[in-house]
C-alpha cells in the first residue's frame, strides 16, 4: 500500500533583488511559541519518497504530489507496504 503525500520542495531564493518584493513575508524565529516537546522523530528519509508532478508554488518553493514508499515488510511478506 502506497501512501499520498504532498511534499514541499524549499527552494529560497536568496538574491537581494527578491528580498524587497510586494509579497515578501517575514519569517519571525519566536521559539518558544511554536516548540512543543517531543520524542517522537516525524522526519522522513528522501529516498523513501517518489516525487511526482508540480501542483503549485509559493514564497518558499515549489509543492510537489509525492508518493511515500515504506519499508519491506519482513512478517507479511509483502515488498512494499
Amino acid at each position: 500500500v502506497r501512501m499520498l503525500l504532498f511534499i514541499i520542495l524549499t527552494s529560497l531564493d536568496l538574491s537581494l533583488s527578491n528580498c524587497w518584493t510586494d509579497d515578501y513575508a517575514e519569517i519571525i524565529d519566536d521559539e518558544d511559541t511554536y516548540t512543543m516537546p517531543s520524542t517522537r522523530d516525524y522526519e522522513i528519509q528522501r529516498q523513501r519518497i517518489e516525487l511526482g508532478r508540480c501542483i503549485g508554488e509559493g514564497q518558499f518553493g515549489d509543492v510537489h504530489q509525492g508518493v511515500y514508499m515504506r519499508k519491506p515488510c519482513s512478517v507479511c511478506g509483502d515488498q512494499d507496504v
